[in-house]
């Protein structure tokens, strides 16, 4: 029987339009493998030798970005996550999001007005 994380990557992974591996998880490398194509164990094991590690699954559900994070990630593997599904949002989406994220940085100045 498989757990609820196990479910969720497999269901990534099975109706993902693009499913991806993510290897990462020491700091700001981080490892996106594609498994529609060919696996290249030499860079699989590079990535390990330098201390990077299985975080999870991202790919596109119905045209959305979905993560599927490992049962194992700790906080490093978790940044690598958001760091990949936000990489693959970008891919996707394009300017679009840059300009999202400018928007939501901008100071809410609603309320200086108000007093």
């Amino acid at each position: 029987m498989l757990s609820h994380c196990e479910r969720l990557i497999h269901g990534v992974v099975k109706s993902g339009e693009t499913p991806f591996v993510v290897y990462g998880g020491n700091g700001a490398d981080v490892r996106l493998i594609d498994l529609t194509e060919e696996l290249d164990r030499e860079a699989l094991a590079q990535d390990r030798a330098v201390g990077m590690k299985y975080c999870g699954v991202v790919g596109l559900v119905d045209g959305r970005p979905r993560l599927a994070i490992g049962p194992d990630a700790g906080a490093a593997e978790i940044e690598a996550m958001c760091s990949a599904g936000l990489s693959l949002a970008r891919q996707v989406f394009g300017d679009s999001v840059m300009w999202l994220e400018a928007l939501w940085s901008l100071p809410d100045e609603r309320m200086e007005v108000m007093c």
